[in-house]
């Protein structure tokens, strides 16, 4: 998760928008498939597991692979990410979003589905979307920025996090904690009403666990690597 060499924030932000695109169109794709009858409803967290994991590893050395506007609002918020690359970052994650939907939608047989629609109240969705972005941005934490965790390990960590939340946060919300991955099905599919779920919770989640790990983990200061303005040395 963290960069390794210098990278110019065009090729970060493409880097970004790629991944992002890729996530939902292999993620959405997998939705598509279960509700066709193609494969069984248990692989769709599996699918976005491994979809966000194979992005990390071939993409995290440019980027940092953050892929969601709500994990990049989180770095900014505790100083780790400069507001200029948090606006380059964001725009990047929603395009590919978009991108990943239209590119699914323009392969599918028939309508392509994905949208993420809560099947509980809304008031109990969006703190679900919390809980599930909080511990995503723990984990996303851990391995981006402490140098106790075991390097090498981001991609199948938080890809492993992603399929836990999507196993049991699925079925109450879609487990979307991804605002780009929710506003791609959003706009083609023209379901509007529950989007504010899928932008404030995820952004929630991701602000009070990265606060929460920086405050835990300043109880032994030399494990945190610096706090930068500079988004290249995260």
């Amino acid at each position: 998760m963290g960069l390794t060499s210098p990278s110019d924030l065009m090729q970060r932000s493409c880097a970004e928008a790629l991944g992002t695109m890729i996530i939902v169109f292999a993620g959405c794709g997998a939705i598509s498939m279960s509700q066709g009858g193609f494969i069984s409803s248990a692989l769709v967290p599996v699918a976005f597991g491994l979809a966000v994991a194979t992005m990390i590893y071939s993409l995290g050395h440019i980027s940092a692979a953050h892929f969601n506007p709500s994990v990049s609002l989180g770095f900014w918020w505790i100083g780790r990410m400069s507001t200029k690359d948090l606006v380059a970052y964001i725009t990047a994650q929603f395009v590919g979003g978009i991108c990943g939907m239209a590119l699914l939608q323009l392969i599918m047989v028939g309508p392509a589905f994905g949208a993420t629609i809560p099947l509980i109240l809304p008031w109990k969705a969006l703190i679900c979307e919390t809980v599930l972005s909080f511990m995503l941005m723990i984990m996303v934490m851990a391995v981006a920025t402490d140098k106790r965790v075991v390097p090498g390990i981001a991609g199948f960590a938080v890809g492993s996090i992603v399929c836990l939340d999507a196993t049991f946060g699925g079925p109450m919300t879609g487990a979307s904690m991804n605002p780009a991955r929710s506003f791609g099905p959003a706009l083609m599919s023209g379901q509007w009403d529950h989007l504010w779920i899928y932008l404030l919770g995820p952004s929630l989640g991701c602000v009070l666990a990265a606060k929460l790990y920086v405050w835990m983990a300043l109880g032994d200061a030399s494990a945190l690597s610096p706090l930068s303005k500079d988004p290249q040395e995260i």
